[in-house]
């Protein structure tokens, strides 16, 4: 799951890199537990272009940026193969974007003003 959130004062400038919100991303474990271990703190981003494919594997995200990339993690092949939920906080009421491994009835327990847009609604 991705959120959309207004930085805080202590987000570094060069993490913002000029955007007025970030995204923060809540990640497998694997991941989680190598950020834990880190000496240094990490800011990172998917391996995609807005509005591309993503990258399911560490070799194909390393295409995708063709040595625009000083390093990557591999964390084995994605286990859900496409985009993530995106919640938006930045907005008055949170708003679900997009659906993913999340489902938005699992969201609506931490985040219990969440909001549906009509497109994604059956």
């Amino acid at each position: 799951m991705t959120l959309i959130a207004e930085p805080n004062e202590k987000v570094p400038s060069a993490v913002r890199n000029g955007f007025k919100n970030i995204f923060a991303v809540c990640p497998d474990q694997y991941i989680y537990d190598l950020v834990g271990e880190a000496p240094f703190p990490i800011a990172a981003t998917s391996a995609s272009y807005f509005g591309a494919s993503k990258a399911t594997t560490v070799e194909l995200g390393l295409r995708f940026f063709d040595g625009q990339v000083s390093y990557a993690v591999d964390g084995g092949k994605s286990k859900y193969g496409g985009s993530g939920t995106l919640i938006d906080l930045t907005v008055e009421q949170p708003a679900m974007l997009t659906y993913g491994p999340v489902s938005y009835h699992d969201v609506i327990k931490i985040v219990p003003d969440l909001k549906l847009p009509s497109h994604m609604r059956k």
